[in-house]
């Protein structure tokens, strides 16, 4: 899975900026879907089962780079280590260029066999300012608590750029209601917490290279928040809108990311819980 892109976004508390890492390859790369449920049974004896969070464990690891003393991606890697296990947040995508996720309009979440969903354009441009998708690429469509559906879902063409809405492949298979859904690239994870804070991410081998694996929380209830913090809790209509030329779709230009990446991940976030827990 060599990739030369592979980048992660991260932001040193009390800065306006927007640190990266780039990693010189990938060896492997993997979401796992988890969720956080309860489940016990009523008093006739059937299984209630409750979910309060859909969230996914995502594997990384980058092996044999570098050498001693003259890596700066391990140099890079050890503040972001740091950073991650004082409670820091985190995004990632498998290509810089592909750095893009929004949510949908209010009142325009997709349906089963939409072959058309309706964003706000990139809300994570302070990560890449052109991230944008191309036909043919997988996008991820998902809803929080509580109903936690999720699809992935193919490119099919672009009528705006950047895309404003996205022609799909294919209809969806779900459809989607409440709080806005959440589209992003598939290997793009806007937001991403430490699964263990204790863990350490890079190790050496007796000091001729190093190794990167890490295993990192997503949860699409803190990207949805990322939005609320910066727009306030109804999620509508961005400050600072503008309307595409022609149409009269609301878009927004990015998501507050000073507010989001510049603070630990401490605050009860809606509808997905408190963390830590």
């Amino acid at each position: 899975m060599s990739n030369a892109t592979a980048t992660f976004y991260w932001q040193p508390r009390g800065t306006a900026s927007v640190e990266t890492v780039t990693l010189p390859w990938l060896t492997e790369l993997r979401a796992d879907v988890a969720g956080v449920t309860n489940r016990s049974r009523n008093g006739v004896g059937s299984v209630v089962q409750y979910t309060h969070a859909p969230e996914m464990t995502v594997r990384i690891e980058a092996e044999r780079f570098g050498g001693p003393d003259t890596s700066t991606v391990e140099r890079k890697l050890y503040a972001l280590e740091a950073h991650l296990q004082a409670g820091g947040v985190v995004g990632f995508s498998r290509y810089h260029a592909k750095a893009w996720s929004t949510i949908a309009l209010s009142g325009r979440n997709p349906a089963r066999g939409d072959t058309t969903i309706y964003g706000r354009g990139n809300g994570w441009t302070a990560y890449n300012a052109s991230g944008t998708l191309a036909v043919g690429d997988e996008v991820v469509i998902e809803g929080i608590h509580p109903e936690t559906r999720r699809e992935v879902v193919t490119v099919g063409s672009l009528p705006v750029d950047p895309p404003i809405h996205v022609l799909l492949a294919a209809g969806c298979v779900n459809s989607y209601g409440g709080l806005p859904a959440i589209y992003r690239y598939r290997w793009f994870f806007p937001l991403l917490v430490m699964k263990d804070p204790a863990a350490q991410i890079v190790t050496s081998e007796r000091r001729m290279n190093f190794t990167l694996g890490v295993d990192l929380l997503y949860q699409p209830g803190l990207v949805l928040d990322a939005w609320s913090v910066d727009r306030g809790s109804a999620y509508e209509v961005p400050t600072g809108l503008s309307v595409p030329t022609g149409g009269s779709l609301p878009q927004i230009g990015k998501v507050n990311i000073a507010a989001i990446l510049g603070d630990r991940v401490g605050v009860p976030s809606r509808d997905v819980g408190a963390w830590p827990r």
